[in-house]
């Protein structure tokens, strides 16, 4: 039975004892990862706003660095709202710009727009994103009609369908004077197509996240934590010679994601706790796509 008070004692708080431990590691990231979505060439038109949910997973954060997209393009912008696009797609004070630029057409290829900006998804939270074409027509961005509850589903993200823009002004509500049909510039059940190229940042191990690691990230780190007992010392445990400070140094710098068990093990977890919501367990195949994608051989 493992006793996390233990831990607790042995580790103090952050930033105490000889030697300070990181909460995260120096680089920004640790992994990226590109989600692309599919693509039926359904529609083109000025805009698309969408969802990304991310998981509850021990990072730090995702940071969405570029979004990749096609069609005649031209003055593109890119924003993000915190949570939701919903009930905010004529409020631009809500919203903030993370990338302006003009582009060539490219309806075949998908065309990378480096955010000046990142997009950061804590754990367990969500953004929306707005992806919008100025040019006047009806050919500026490549999306779809909503053919899945999710759009795009991996490890770390999940991403939802949304609506798609008819007008070249961003957040406008009003249909644009050349279009011949009526009513507003909205409509519904539209998928995103095209590419999200994020990082992620995992925390590194601390007493407080200790629960949250892999089962066997945390077999290894109570493995090594029995070296301190006096049975081991008198046993003559050669890693007794390590005091506890500099044990826990050791332990914290560890890459523990890591490897084809971590990843399994992660996806485990993330399947135990969307049950413990009581998410529909029709889940387990898109979660074994996901280990697939993330494992070889999974």
């Amino acid at each position: 039975q493992e006793d996390e008070s233990k831990l607790s004692v042995m580790g103090d708080d952050l930033g105490y004892g000889a030697l300070a431990r990181q909460r995260a590691a120096a680089e920004l990231v640790h992994q990226n990862v590109t989600a692309d979505t599919a693509s039926h060439e359904d529609h083109t038109f000025c805009g698309v706003m969408f969802d990304i949910q991310s998981n509850k997973l021990p990072i730090e954060y995702i940071q969405i660095q570029s979004i990749w997209i096609r069609g005649e393009l031209g003055p593109v912008t890119i924003w993000s709202t915190d949570k939701t696009y919903e009930h905010k797609q004529v409020q631009e004070h809500k919203w903030t710009c993370h990338y302006k630029n003009t582009h060539a057409s490219s309806m075949e290829q998908l065309t990378e727009m480096k955010l000046d900006e990142p997009i950061i998804l804590l754990p367990e939270s969500s953004q929306g994103i707005y992806v919008h074409s100025g040019l006047p027509g009806d050919e500026g961005i490549v999306y779809d009609n909503q053919r899945h509850v999710e759009s795009h589903k991996d490890l770390f993200m999940t991403m939802t369908p949304g609506i798609s823009h008819l007008s070249p002004v961003p957040f406008s509500n009003e249909m644009p004077d050349y279009m011949h049909w009526g009513g507003r510039p909205w409509r519904p059940k539209r998928e995103f197509v095209g590419r999200l190229s994020y990082g992620v940042r995992w925390l590194l191990w601390n007493p407080d996240i200790h629960k949250n690691l892999p089962p066997t990230t945390r077999a290894c780190v109570w493995a090594l934590m029995l070296s301190q007992t006096e049975k081991a010392r008198i046993g003559g445990c050669p890693m007794s010679l390590c005091d506890a400070d500099t044990l826990l140094f050791i332990i914290n710098k560890v890459e523990w994601w890591e490897g084809d068990v971590a990843k399994r093990e992660l996806v485990d977890m993330l399947r135990m706790h969307k049950r413990g919501r009581g998410e529909d367990d029709d889940d387990d195949e898109e979660e074994d796509f996901c280990a697939r994608r993330l494992v070889p051989g999974a």
